[in-house]
C-alpha cells in the first residue's frame, strides 16, 4: 500500500488579521488565517491589467503548531498584518469554511490544514519600495544609499521557484 499526501501552496494577501484561539480546557489551540488572490490579466486591447476571480482559502494550525504561531505573532507585531503578501501550505481539509453572505446566500472557501505559513518578503519589500517611489523623502532627510531596486531578488527574473522552508 502507498500513501500519497497532497499538499498545496497557497500565494496571495491575508484578507485579515490571523484569528488566535489560545488551548483552553476543552479545546487545543488554533490560529486561521485567511488568503486572498485575486487574478490579474493583460488586457490586449487596452494594455492595461485587469482585476479577474478573486480566490479566498482559509489556513488553519492546530495544537502545538498554532501555539508556537500564537507565540510568533505576539513577539512581532504587524508581521501578520491585513494586507501583507504571504505563502502557506498544507493539505486539503475535508471540511471547506462555510459561511452566509450579506446577501443571505450559503457560500463555502476552501481550508488547508497548515504546514507552514510565511510573509513574502519579496512582494512586500517590492511593495515598500513602490510605496517610497510614490511618496518620495522631504529633501531634508537624508536618503538611504540603497533602495529596492538594487536588490536583485527584487526582480522576478532572479526569484526562487519554491520558498525555502524557514525554521521556526
Amino acid at each position: 500500500m502507498t500513501a500519497i499526501k497532497n499538499t498545496s501552496i497557497i500565494e496571495g494577501n491575508l484578507a485579515d488579521e490571523p484569528k488566535c484561539f489560545q488551548k483552553n480546557d476543552k479545546w487545543a489551540a488554533r490560529v486561521s488565517f485567511t488568503i486572498l488572490h485575486t487574478e490579474r490579466r493583460l488586457n490586449e486591447n487596452t494594455r492595461q491589467w485587469e482585476d479577474g476571480r478573486t480566490t479566498a482559502v482559509r489556513v488553519d494550525f492546530h495544537g502545538q503548531q498554532a501555539e508556537r504561531y500564537i507565540r510568533l505573532i505576539q513577539e512581532h507585531e504587524g508581521l501578520f498584518a491585513k494586507g501583507t503578501a504571504v505563502v502557506a501550505w498544507g493539505s486539503p481539509s475535508d471540511n471547506p469554511n462555510a459561511y452566509t453572505d450579506r446577501e443571505g446566500k450559503p457560500k463555502a472557501t476552501q481550508t488547508l490544514n497548515g504546514t507552514r505559513i510565511i510573509p513574502d518578503q519579496i512582494v512586500n519589500q517590492r511593495r515598500q519600495g513602490a510605496k517610497r517611489n510614490a511618496n518620495p523623502a522631504p529633501a531634508a532627510q537624508p536618503q538611504p544609499s540603497r533602495s529596492i531596486d538594487d536588490d536583485p531578488w527584487a526582480n522576478d527574473t532572479f526569484a526562487p521557484a519554491h520558498p525555502e522552508e524557514p525554521a521556526l
